[in-house]
């Protein structure tokens, strides 16, 4: 069935335009959606006329997120506050508080430790997110079985930055070998760890007036983004993302796997592939991931 249709107007002055399609999907489950202009009959190639993508639609019930850090850090406070309140969400919490013991503020009826140990119990939950903890706090069952969260149960996944997590640059602690690198949406490397861009030397943009920090960059894709979505205007949620506070630091990656969609890249760090990434995100099976 048609969802919406639209005219729209291309002329000289805009060639191209992104046209942001807000429906609400009648039922739960991982669906396939096509977007497609018509064809002219005069078109050279009308292949590119239409573009598949799958949304995945949550039941109507709190989902479950299961939060796991390295330590109480203040991403890990204010991601947990935030969460927290999401009426739509229920969060569960694991932090380190050194190497053989582990806090949390929400007790599970089955107490698993840090993380669950069986497939069973993690595919419970609706989405994972891993801080800045190493793989090596995991066992290969857990992180196979976490790989298989994304594949088979269809939840996300969230890897957050760290020195410990995308900017570790121990061979012995990285995810770069693990079940984990392969399900994400950039290619890790090693031996970066999180950078400070204050003790960074480069060349400041004529925009960044602050000798401290970096603004996060959107990028065209970014800007449409939903959960970007700041305000209810392109103009206006733009201009929200630049009064943001500047951020220190960031751990790079590689570069986007290919059918990834980089949302936000740092302005003026680069690599032999363009701007270095501060965020992506992709369809990995049944499943999605963000970095």
């Amino acid at each position: 069935r048609v969802i919406k249709s639209r005219v729209i107007n291309l002329d000289k002055t805009h060639p191209t335009l992104r046209i942001p399609i807000k429906f609400i999907p009648r039922n739960p489950g991982t669906q396939k959606f096509i977007v497609e202009i018509l064809t002219e009959k005069d078109e050279a190639i009308p292949q590119n006329n239409a573009k598949k993508f799958l949304i995945k639609v949550s039941p109507s019930k709190r989902g479950k997120i299961l939060f796991v850090d390295g330590h109480p850090r203040q991403e890990f406070a204010f991601i947990k506050r935030a969460l927290e309140k999401d009426p739509n969400i229920r969060i569960i919490d694991r932090y380190l508080t050194d190497n053989n013991h582990f806090g949390g503020t929400q007790q599970e009826k089955k107490n698993f430790g840090l993380y669950p140990n069986t497939k069973e119990d993690l595919f419970n939950y609706d989405g994972i997110i891993f801080g800045s903890i190493e793989a090596s706090q995991f066992t290969k069952d857990q992180l196979e079985n976490t790989a298989k969260f994304v594949q088979i149960r269809g939840g996300g996944f969230l890897m957050l930055g760290g020195s410990n997590s995308l900017g570790n640059a121990e061979v012995e602690s990285s995810y770069i070998n693990t079940p984990i690198a392969q399900i994400l949406p950039v290619e890790l490397q090693l031996g970066t760890p999180a950078i400070n861009s204050a003790n960074q030397k480069r060349q400041r943009s004529p925009k960044q007036s602050s000798p401290l920090g970096y603004q996060v960059k959107l990028t065209a894709e970014g800007k449409i983004y939903s959960l970007l979505t700041l305000s209810n205007t392109p103009k206006d949620n733009l201009n929200k993302w630049e009064s943001l506070p500047n951020l220190l630091g960031y751990s790079q990656v590689i570069r986007a796997k290919p059918g990834a969609v980089v949302l936000a890249v740092h302005p003026w760090d680069q690599n032999e592939f363009g701007n270095r990434i501060l965020l992506a995100t992709h369809n990995y099976n049944a499943g999605r991931v963000m970095v």
